[in-house]
């Protein structure tokens, strides 16, 4: 299974990006190889409009099939809902420790977006 992470920079050791729309790397763990890949999300890192969908389309686009992340927003949440990506807020720390809270259970599943639009 394919996990996608927010992420600051390029390795397992950079933080998870709090701002899902704008974040410059998404990381692409893949629990069958114990292997994380990581994308430029270039296309939406200065983007003013749509940089949130744009973002979860790009997620759609891995495979993956559960996101961690420390928030997401509206649009975006119904972007990977339709496509049956399950999204987990709450990770705040490194792209691994990320990876270690969902294994063990410690990020929640979010029902919703849990912050506003811009």
């Amino acid at each position: 299974m394919k996990i996608a992470i927010i992420s600051k920079g390029s390795s397992i050791h950079h933080l998870v990006d709090p701002q899902f729309k704008s974040t410059d790397y998404i990381g692409v763990y893949d629990t069958d190889t114990d292997q994380c890949m990581f994308k430029l999300n270039e296309k939406n890192m200065n983007s003013v409009q749509r940089a949130g969908i744009q973002t979860a389309q790009n997620i759609v686009q891995t495979r993956a099939k559960v996101l961690l992340t420390g928030h997401c927003e509206p649009k975006a949440f119904y972007v990977l809902h339709y496509e049956e990506i399950k999204v987990f807020i709450g990770a705040d720390k490194t792209v691994a420790l990320a990876i270690e809270d969902y294994r063990r259970g410690k990020l929640q599943e979010a029902k919703s977006a849990d912050i506003e639009g811009y």
